[in-house]
């Protein structure tokens, strides 16, 4: 039919301005409402953009269009939707233009945000040189914006809807001090109404470029004139700040886009495209994106049918070579044999997309799968092959990071596991309705055995029901019966989420999370629980990415969250959450019963034995740990991080060649990965191997500077060589990188430790009292407490005993409410240690006596292993012990102090070497091993020596001495050298008559402290000794 009046909306079928056939409505936006038509007269598909009444009712408004239409017209280029005409139907205006099919960049980023480096380098690329021809025709866009940008089903780029665009060579259409472009992405200049020149579409392309990077634009308000003023007059946050995994040099440029002054910026398109290609070059390979081109000139195609006679004489031969390999390869690699079939097996591929529309292959690809293989797996009568099984499967045929498992890939899944059946199918979708069509076919004869069809209204009737109806009718189809039990069981909404998108988001985070991609797991998991507030595994995995950043109380309200709605989790699923709370609260053995039933039940399930690995690092199992990682290693023989702990468990045992292979294993997998060269460092480093320890670090840094665990590898080893300038130098260089709070809380606590050893105790109170403040700000108030109580261990080194048991005892209340009572315990512990060493030092012996009870009575409270927060590699027998150490050396200092050293009780106490657990990542594990935990007050360690010197034997306590003052690479003990070590040492010496010895340990000493505090009473007794000494 034919439209004779005008309308609002154009329906399908109606044929409009007499040639202009509407297939579908595109959208809706400011200025009016798009369609997809096909132009009757030349048979083409076209897009037209109705405008909408108020607009079209100006004529300068229309006088404006048309003139930019026709110099829009002139710009014709691959990443540029072309723009045909303006037309006039019965007072109704409208514009034509070139259809592309795809969906517009909003939607993509909405879905896929934060992009990979390489695909935002592609993308950027793309739009540069799609505004370089358009600015060298004297046209500017001046509304780019994600909603102006197609990305077609080739993957590339095209700027659309120069709309507002304008010849730059014509003025006095579009007046200044008018505000024009979306506030979100338009330039300071624009934000004032000033003129606009190509370097705002360079401003614009910039917020762009962020966006993809972060997943956020630059600046957000609640009105367009706060937006435009912050873009006036705020700074651009740093988007590595956002997304510390954009490279240094792609930052810069996206900042340099973003300035202010527009002089300051990229001043052309080319000269931004060009530094985008230079920066593209630096990262792997891999990472690099390469649009998809049609041939787009004559030129172009004439060149393409030239080569390709050229070519296929050679084409040929290659071809008859390549065949003689493949067949050389099958015999040489023949296909494993099929396993022995599994009775009720299923496994689902993924769905053709049939929908027209690219928007929609994530939930084809991916969701649709992974909802059918949950839904099916909690109706207890299927073995069902995870997603997750699938591409371990995948990966034994050679064939990683597979997106799509379509049915040839399914079959050989299949006939590799002994599935006996396959789930494949299609989603097509009409208007507003979707469908989604499945088969169930016998893997063996490939024969269908079942189909079935589901309908409904919008994306969301997919999880609402379409996936129950679907698998009801699976399991009724094939006759098992489950068909009952699912009709009975929760709907898959109500097990998951409702919503695809935030299921989508999920399913990235967790791919992010198990690739260490922290800052794009966080986005995308906070993105899935944003749109999905009761979706308890999106909390779950959120609470383990926020702990890796150390914010405790969010991650511990995460934990909470996926507790209180895991009633709305599968039976699997809820097993996980428990056992990350049980972990949360230090309570991670008691998980352990039900992680065990789980794999009984699925052997299959890499996660639960990788679960069960974990749980056995903190249970200082050993030898169920490296079990356990061998069975992953059988379901997934690349797992990466499989290798990580089959190094760290070796090295534990002493057995570093085995661990080094591991890693250098670990290594091979992830080739561009700095995370094992910190397995490799830590290995050579308890191997006594400083040298190649260095090395590894320094390499790690050079290829991930975000890893901040290598600034305390590097740092640590700097300072037990004893070059505490160097140690200081690699915690500020992680400093200046601007990490999370809870990471900067570490690094300053760190340094504060590295001041204090040195003599420094001003500077180090300012860093502990910045330390604590950062971990107060994240919630984590276990770490909160370790940096007052270095700070009371300061003040009480300064001799403010009052000032430093009231910060001490302060720091223990506000553990009160702490979740993890294992930590309380051992706090309250210290405390008492900590108490009865000051009233020692002020000499009340039986105040000090008393104490020891306390230390007790805290001690009994201990059950199980400390919290998991703290580190996977603690472990409840050696925290048990050590927690002895408190009563052992407080009892030994109290006699000692009397003149009653017990030596033989001494030595049985603290005469052997500490066996120390491993690790730099965790600053937990950094301050084990010097001393705050392990080793408390006096931190020189002397008690040994000093018994020795009280009983008379001078000889034995300066060979005590001297064990305390030297690096033993063959010992496993790798605690710091303090430097009073070498005073005290000098002492014994000077004592014992060797005067050459005791002069060069005082001016070892004195070098060590040279910037300690003015007045220290062991630098001014150092330097009168040693002036005493040197004269003859």
């Amino acid at each position: 039919m034919t439209l004779e009046t005008p309308a609002e909306g154009l329906s399908r079928g109606i044929l409009f301005a007499g040639r202009y056939e509407i297939i579908e409505e595109l959208g809706t936006g400011g200025m009016g409402s798009v369609y997809r038509a096909e132009d009757t007269k030349i048979r083409q598909e076209v897009a037209l953009k109705l405008i909408r009444p108020e607009i079209a009712s100006s004529r300068r408004t229309i006088e404006r269009f048309r003139n930019e239409i026709k110099t829009a017209r002139m710009i014709a280029h691959r990443n540029v939707c072309r723009m045909f005409d303006l037309g006039e139907e019965k007072g109704a205006y409208f514009i034509t233009m070139e259809y592309v099919a795809g969906e517009d960049m909003k939607s993509f980023l909405r879905r896929a945000a934060p992009l990979n480096t390489g695909r935002a380098i592609s993308i950027g690329k793309q739009i540069c040189d799609g505004l370089a021809e358009a600015h060298r025709l004297g046209v500017v866009h001046r509304d780019l914006k994600p909603g102006n940008i197609m990305i077609d089903k080739e993957g590339n780029a095209r700027i659309m809807d120069f709309g507002i665009a304008r010849s730059i060579a014509e003025k006095g259409i579009t007046g200044t001090g008018v505000m024009i472009g979306t506030p979100e992405y338009m330039s300071p200049e624009q934000a004032e109404g000033k003129e606009a020149d190509q370097r705002s579409d360079i401003y614009s392309l910039g917020v762009i470029l962020f966006e993809m990077v972060t997943g956020r634009v630059p600046f957000e308000g609640e009105t367009a004139l706060s937006i435009a003023r912050k873009h006036r007059y705020e700074a651009v946050l740093d988007p590595r700040k956002i997304n510390p995994q954009i490279p240094e040099d792609l930052s810069r440029l996206i900042l340099r886009c973003l300035e202010k002054d527009k002089e300051k910026r990229y001043q052309s398109a080319p000269e931004m495209q060009a530094e985008l290609e230079t920066i593209e070059q630096q990262i792997p390979s891999t990472d690099r994106v390469a649009p998809t081109r049609r041939p787009f000139t004559s030129k172009e195609i004439t060149v393409k049918f030239t080569l390709r006679k050229i070519f296929i004489p050679a084409l040929a031969v290659v071809s008859v070579i390549i065949i003689a390999l493949m067949g050389w390869r099958f015999f040489l690699n023949k296909a494993p044999a099929p396993a022995p079939k599994i009775e009720n097996s299923i496994a689902v591929i993924s769905l053709r997309n049939q929908t027209g529309d690219t928007a929609h292959d994530y939930l084809c690809q991916r969701s649709i799968p992974d909802l059918l293989i949950t839904k099916l797996e909690n109706s207890g009568n299927f073995y069902v092959a995870t997603w997750e099984r699938m591409l371990d499967l995948l990966k034994q045929m050679g064939k990683r990071d597979v997106q799509s498992i379509d049915s040839e890939l399914g079959f050989e899944i299949c006939r590799r596991e002994g599935i006996r059946f396959l789930v494949s199918g299609s989603l097509n979708k009409a208007g507003e309705t979707f469908m989604a069509d499945v088969k169930v076919l016998d893997a063996e004869t490939r024969g269908i055995l079942k189909a079935s069809q589901s309908r409904g209204r919008g994306e969301e009737s997919i999880l609402e029901s379409q996936i129950d109806q679907l698998s009801r009718e699976i399991c009724a189809g094939l006759g098992l019966g489950g068909d009952r039990a699912l009709a009975a069981s929760p709907r898959i909404a109500d097990m998951t989420t409702s919503s695809p998108e935030a299921y989508n988001h999920y399913l990235r985070g967790v791919d992010f999370y198990y690739k260490y991609k922290w800052p794009e797991a966080r986005i995308e998991l906070e993105k899935a629980v944003q749109i999905a507030p009761s979706f308890a595994s999106g909390y779950r995995f959120l609470a383990e990415v926020l702990r890796y950043f150390g914010e405790q109380e969010a991650s511990q309200k995460a934990i909470e969250q996926a507790k209180l709605f895991s009633n709305r989790a599968t039976k699997k699923e809820k097993v996980y959450i428990e056992a990350s709370i049980s972990m949360a609260k230090g309570e991670g053995y008691k998980s352990l019963p039900a992680l065990e039933e789980l794999v009984k039940k699925y052997p299959k399930e890499k996660e639960a034995h990788w679960q069960l690995s974990l749980l056995a690092m903190s249970l200082e199992d050993i030898d169920r740990g490296i079990k356990e990682c061998e069975i992953v290693l059988e379901l997934d023989p690349d797992f990466e991080e499989a290798y990580n702990f089959l190094s760290i468990f070796n090295h534990l045992l002493g057995n570093f060649e085995e661990a080094l292979d591991m890693g250098k294993k670990y290594a091979s997998l992830l080739p561009h990965n700095a995370n094992p060269l910190d397995t490799i460092g830590a290995v050579y480093f308890f191997w006594g191997k400083l040298d190649e320890a260095m090395a590894n670090f320094e390499k790690g840094v050079v290829i991930d500077p975000s890893l901040f665990g290598l600034y305390y590898g590097l740092a640590y080893i700097s300072a037990l060589r004893e070059d505490y300038p160097e140690a200081v130098a690699w915690i500020n260089r992680l400093l200046r990188r601007d990490f999370p709070p809870g990471v900067q809380a570490d690094a300053f606590a760190f340094r504060g430790f590295l001041d204090l050893w040195q003599g420094r105790i001003e500077q180090s109170l300012a860093d502990f009292r910045k330390s604590a403040e950062l971990y107060e700000s994240v919630g984590n108030r276990e770490m909160a407490w370790l940096a007052n109580y270095c700070q009371a261990v300061a003040h009480c080194e300064k001799r403010e005993f009052e000032l430093s048991q009231e910060i001490h005892r302060e720091a223990v209340e506000s553990l009160t409410k702490t979740p993890n009572s294992q930590f309380l315990h051992y706090a309250r512990a210290n405390l008492a240690y900590n108490l009865g060493w000051i009233e020692l030092m002020m000499g009340g012996y039986e105040s000090a006596k008393a104490r020891l009870e306390e230390v007790k009575t805290n001690l009994s409270g201990l059950s199980g292993p400390m919290a998991w927060s703290i580190s996977p590699l603690v472990s409840r027998k050696g925290l048990k012990n050590k927690w002895g150490y408190l009563y052992n050396l407080l009892e030994s200092e109290i006699a000692v102090r009397q003149g009653k050293a017990d030596i033989d009780k001494i030595l049985e106490a603290f005469g052997d070497e500490p066996n120390y657990l491993s690790g730099f990542t965790n600053l937990w594990l950094v301050i084990q091993t010097v001393d705050y935990l392990n080793f408390p007050p006096p931190f020189v360690r002397d008690i040994v020596p000093r018994a020795y010197i009280q009983i008379g034997e001078l000889n034995k306590a300066i060979a005590a001495y001297e064990r305390l003052a030297t690096f033993n690479p063959q010992s496993r003990d790798r605690r710091l050298i303090h430097p009073l070590v070498h005073y005290w040492l000098a002492k014994a010496y000077e004592q014992a008559g060797h005067k050459d010895k005791a002069v060069a340990r005082y001016k070892r000493f004195l070098d060590l402290w040279k910037n300690a505090d003015p007045g220290r009473p062991e630098v001014e007794d150092a330097k009168k000794r040693l002036d005493s000494l040197s004269k003859p």
